[in-house]
Order: structure tokens, then C-alpha cells, then sequence
């Protein structure tokens, strides 16, 4: 029965399309999410009071790489919470049914050895793979997430991770 206004057609669309079968597409998002966060200043800053002051942490994106990588993973339940360091990240995804793999596959969380970039500030990196030796991590240089091969600036890999909730 069709009303005089047309209402009634409205609302029997909108209850055809709700009453259709949704399946999220886990991967599909999570790469998707991990493409398009290329350039984003979203993952640059993060504060925290330190011996009382506050303090961005991740010096305007020059620390951020954990911070875009666990906010990501956490956004889609692959982790339990956002993270500012490397370590910290790693103990999440071990403690989140991760497992370590040998050959990077499109979707993995690659991390990197402890790097000297020349600045007297050695640190480990985490970032995604893409595949092909290309990845995606957050730049010291930018600020913010690029797209790079897998062994950029002559870093080495020490860890790569799989999720089997990523199988499709």
C-alpha cells in the first residue's frame, strides 16, 4: 500500500536496504584505511604530561610511526589500545593472537631494527607492508604517513607479523 505522500515508498526502501545481508570486509578496510592515511597529519601529535608538563611526544610526527600503526590496528579490534612506542605496540600485537612470519605478504606489520638516522636518537620503526617490498609508515622526515620500499634509508627488518583475522 502506497501512501498519498509517498512516504510509505521511503520507508519500504529504507527497510529493503536495511534487511540486506552486510559483511564487513575486515581486510578490504584495514587496506584501505592503511592507502589512504598516506600525507594525513591525523597520527603527528600526541601529548602526555611528563614530570609535569605537557609534552607532544612524538615531536610533531618525528616519533609517530606507533601511534599511526596501533591507532589503525586498534580501530579495527586487531590490537587492544593505541600505543606511543614500537615496544609497546609489538607486546599488544603478540598479546592480540599476532604471529610472526618470515616473508613480508600485503598487510603485515613490519618492524624494524633500533636505527641511528644520525641525529644521536637510535629508535626501532613499525609500519604496514603493501606488498612487493613497499610499505607504508610514518616519516620523521614528514611527519606524517608515506609510502616507501621496505629497506628505506638501509633499515633492516626484524619482525614481521600476521593477523589470521586478515585471511580472506
Amino acid at each position: 500500500m502506497e501512501a498519498k505522500n509517498g512516504k510509505f515508498a521511503i520507508i519500504q526502501t529504507m527497510t529493503e536496504t536495511t534487511a540486506k545481508k552486510v559483511t564487513p570486509l575486515l581486510f578490504d578496510t584495514y587496506m584501505t584505511m592503511v592507502e589512504n592515511s598516506i600525507g594525513t597529519n591525523m597520527f603527528r601529535t600526541a601529548y602526555a604530561e611528563v614530570d609535569g608538563e605537557r609534552k607532544d611526544v612524538t615531536l610533531n610526527g618525528g616519533l609517530s610511526c606507533a601511534f599511526f600503526v596501533s591507532s589503525v590496528l586498534t580501530i579495527l579490534k586487531l590490537i587492544k589500545e593505541i600505543h606511543i612506542t614500537v615496544a609497546g605496540t609489538v607486546r599488544d600485537l603478540e598479546n592480540s593472537g599476532w604471529v610472526e612470519i618470515q616473508e613480508p605478504r600485503v598487510g603485515a606489520v613490519i618492524v624494524w631494527k633500533v636505527f641511528d638516522s644520525g641525529d644521536g636518537d637510535p629508535h626501532p620503526h613499525i609500519g604496514f607492508s603493501l606488498g612487493e617490498d613497499e610499505v607504508i609508515s610514518n616519516s620523521k622526515e614528514y611527519g606524517y604517513p608515506i609510502k616507501h620500499k621496505i629497506d628505506h634509508r638501509d633499515r633492516e627488518v626484524e619482525k614481521i607479523f600476521w593477523h589470521e583475522k586478515l585471511n580472506q
